[in-house]
């Protein structure tokens, strides 16, 4: 059931609408069933099942229509989904070319066999491409009529690019391993790995290969909340990326999430013009390649315009924009808390928080310990300005539970310290005028370390310093961001 499930869950809409009619065409009697069980579980009914479709409870017979039905949607996603992809059409029309050339029909063999190589210009699919050609050079002599030498050199150049995203895809795994083993040595390990392997950003690089890497060290910024650290591999990804752009046509999935990604580590880097301009274009791609991109790729696009809105000075335009849609997402949902607890909107934030019915493991799961960790910070900070000691203790020692069960997943040593402060703060506010405590919350606040530090955590800081400075969350908050302000 399980495995069931995780194949309806990766198809869209339109692709869920298409395997229907695919199943309805398939079915040999008026028995639908299968399409019955397919809506039911795509809407997450999972009780009862049986009776439903039997009228009593037949697990044999629920077992064996779960079969067929795995089956039908792995032939849909086969010969539906994945025939888009490049690598599915060369690895097809050369296998037709390998089987006239094997038969002795070489002249409409090689006629295949070189259509495909011209059409596979561009595509990236490097390992069809190499393929390719070493058919080709396996049958020059029965009437290929090229030169040898020119088809070698284009078989070591496929090679090389080939092994370009081998050794790509080796780092990144080697990264994603100790990130396992040693999140809080994420700088470390990303500088270990790509300064060793003198990894240069290459012009060759498929955008496949370049969204793994982008993948794995934005990851490893996550985990550790400091950006600063690949700050030199966003402006080169962000520049090879410029220059790939008259070809991103050709590969929408990787490039949208490429900027997406590189969106959201320029914001936290700081670098809010550039993405801006990633958003702008990022948007405009969406619309370009049809409504399925839209509908994918919106609400992952909303929640960076709203926190660069938010960030750049403009927090009723971030509100505006997320406040019909934030039910549908918890991101969004958050992000809606944050926003209005730095406009000191306390007990809206609170309505908004009791949304978050569900337990703590529920959360971990979805949205990972980071999400979990701001979702206490933002509770606790409510219910303090709120005046409800009881609930901002309960929440206090829940958050101290939390972070002992999952140390191991966090990377940010000073997280105790926020937790120490908050202590503090609660039991004796008056603290916050005497220029020990003060200090104390000065040294949190390190220029240097503010620079690297996550913009969640920027906002906490903010509530400390408005309430030192008595000035409103928000200003603080522009201020750490950008000094100037």
């Amino acid at each position: 059931m399980n495995e069931l499930k995780q194949l309806i869950e990766v198809l869209t809409d339109e692709e869920a609408d298409a395997f229907i009619a695919f199943a309805k065409a398939k079915n040999k009697r008026n028995d639908v069933k299968n399409i019955l069980l397919f809506q039911w579980l795509r809407a997450g009914k999972t009780k009862d099942l049986s009776k439903e479709l039997y009228g009593v409870n037949k697990s044999g017979a629920l077992y064996a229509l779960q079969s067929r039905l795995k089956e039908n949607l792995m032939e849909f996603m086969e010969s539906k989904i994945y025939e888009k992809q490049p690598d599915q059409r060369l690895t097809r029309e050369l296998a037709v070319a390998q089987r006239l050339l094997q038969r002795g029909k070489y002249k409409l063999g090689h006629k295949i066999l070189q259509k495909t190589i011209d059409s596979a210009t561009g595509t990236e699919s490097h390992a069809s491409i190499l393929q390719l050609f070493q058919t080709k050079i396996n049958y020059i002599d029965q009437g290929a009529q090229q030169d040898l030498d020119q088809l070698l050199w284009q078989m070591e150049q496929a090679q090389k690019n080939y092994q370009l995203e081998i050794d790509l895809v080796k780092v990144c795994a080697l990264i994603n391993r100790e990130l396992t083993a040693s999140p809080k040595q994420a700088p470390q390990i990303i500088e270990k790995y790509l300064e060793r392997s003198h990894l240069l950003p290459n012009p060759n690089w498929s955008f496949t290969a370049m969204h793994r890497l982008l993948e794995t060290i934005t990851e490893a910024a996550v985990i550790s909340s400091n950006f600063s650290f690949i700050a030199k591999w966003l402006e080169e990804l962000n520049q090879l990326l410029a220059m790939k752009k008259t070809v991103a046509d050709q590969h929408p999935v990787p490039y949208l999430e490429i900027l997406y990604l590189l969106a959201g580590s320029f914001m936290r880097v700081r670098d809010f013009n550039a993405c801006g301009n990633l958003l702008e274009e990022m948007e405009l791609a969406m619309e370009s390649f049809g409504k399925s991109f839209v509908k994918q790729y919106r609400e992952p696009w909303m929640v960076l315009k709203a926190l660069h809105l938010n960030y750049t000075g403009n927090a009723l335009q971030a509100i505006a924009l997320i406040d019909q849609e934030h039910h549908s997402n918890r991101r969004l949902h958050l992000l809606l808390v944050t926003f209005h607890f730095q406009q000191e909107n306390f007990q809206l934030s609170r309505r908004l928080l009791r949304d978050f019915n569900h337990s703590d493991q529920f959360y971990v799961h979805r949205e990972g310990v980071v999400w979990m960790i701001k979702k206490y910070l933002l509770e606790i900070m409510v219910f303090m300005e709120l005046g409800l000691p009881d609930l901002t203790d309960s929440r206090l020692r829940s958050f101290k539970g939390f972070l002992k069960k999952h140390e191991h997943a966090i990377a940010e040593d000073r997280i105790p310290d926020f937790v120490k402060v908050l202590v503090t703060y609660n039991q004796q506010p008056d603290q916050l005028r005497e220029a020990a405590y003060q200090q104390k919350i000065q040294q949190l606040m390190m220029k240097q370390d503010l620079w690297r530090e996550d913009l969640f955590s920027i906002s906490f800081y903010a509530f400390l310093k408005a309430r030192m400075e008595k000035k409103s969350i928000y200003q603080a908050t522009l201020e750490l961001i950008d000094p100037d302000v």
